[in-house]
């Protein structure tokens, strides 16, 4: 028994891109960072912070939100137990929103509450949708749903402010009847006294997550034709893979070129175990870091006196 536990263990960690647990490692250290400057800045009032409340900082929070959803649904396309994931997920969401509330902090529909909901919406679709797409190819649909999804994120980027376009180009005013109560601010039209320090609505941010969705599935798919051609290859005697690593294995996103030229390959392969184990364990660490940042500075401001 205990080693058919050891085995699945070392079968999941095979299963796993490594570029992915990097990157999603990476955003996470980010979003810890910047919680611990929002604190210093806006809870302890420390000075000497200008630009967090400026541009630099908003682009820095967009970055970390905008990878943390993309990488969700590129996730949530590899993964099993997906009903039970998302709603682990929404549990955690709900928890955090309780906790804050406790303390005096308002938090409506946050970014865990988001992925755990759209997650949990998605299951039942996600298995129509891939049971007909084993009909059709990934090659052909991933990138064009990519594409969509990522177009109509640009597009409905401001609904939250009443309007389609995106940040400052305001293309549409939508109507004020769309923003009535808590339950439209959760779809993305809240109303004009709702607040949230932390609120990610259905819209627009679902459009990215089905974006890293379809982008999953098509990389899937190319992978599948690579390990099938490389079979066909090995059977016919020839060498299928790239100085004896298969296609497969070699990969060629986005992310695991950049990663590569970051950190070279022997570093991303050996050394990004750090951030690949960061990258695994997002959502405990989410959960853990605003109270360790509280301590730590309240521990420190104190000392200071």
């Amino acid at each position: 028994m205990e080693m058919n536990r050891t085995e699945r263990k070392q079968e999941n960690k095979k299963q796993r891109l490594l570029w992915l647990d990097c990157w999603r490692g990476f955003a996470v250290l980010n979003m810890c960072l910047y919680h611990g400057l929002w604190d210093l800045v806006y809870y302890f009032e420390i000075p000497g912070f200008d630009w967090y409340s400026g541009l630099p900082g908003y682009v820095w929070q967009q970055s970390i939100c905008w990878s943390f959803i993309f990488l969700s649904g590129y996730s949530y396309a590899l993964g099993k137990n997906k009903f039970r994931r998302g709603a682990t997920i929404l549990f955690a969401g709900a928890l955090v929103e309780a906790v804050a509330g406790a303390f005096g902090q308002e938090i409506h529909y946050g970014i865990l509450s988001f992925l755990g909901l759209w997650q949990l919406l998605l299951t039942l679709p996600e298995d129509w949708l891939s049971r007909e797409m084993r009909l059709r190819s990934w090659c052909r649909i991933g990138p064009l749903g990519a594409a969509l999804c990522l177009g109509l994120f640009f597009l409905c980027r401001n609904v939250n402010q009443g309007s389609l376009g995106f940040e400052s180009l305001k293309l549409i005013t939508l109507p004020e009847a769309l923003y009535r109560s808590r339950l439209t601010a959760c779809l993305g039209f809240p109303p004009a006294d709702f607040s949230s320090l932390d609120y990610f609505s259905l819209l627009p941010w679902g459009f990215l997550f089905l974006a890293g969705y379809f982008l999953s599935q098509y990389r899937a798919e190319q992978r599948r034709d690579a390990a099938d051609a490389a079979k066909s290859c090995t059977v016919r005697g020839m060498n299928g893979g790239f100085g004896g690593i298969s296609p497969a294995e070699e990969g060629g996103t986005l992310g695991e070129i950049l990663l590569r030229r970051l950190f070279g390959k022997s570093l991303f392969r050996r050394r990004g175990r750090l951030l690949a184990w960061v990258g695994r364990h997002a959502l405990p660490i989410y959960l853990l870091h605003q109270p360790i940042w509280m301590a730590i500075f309240e521990i420190a401001i104190r000392l200071r006196r």
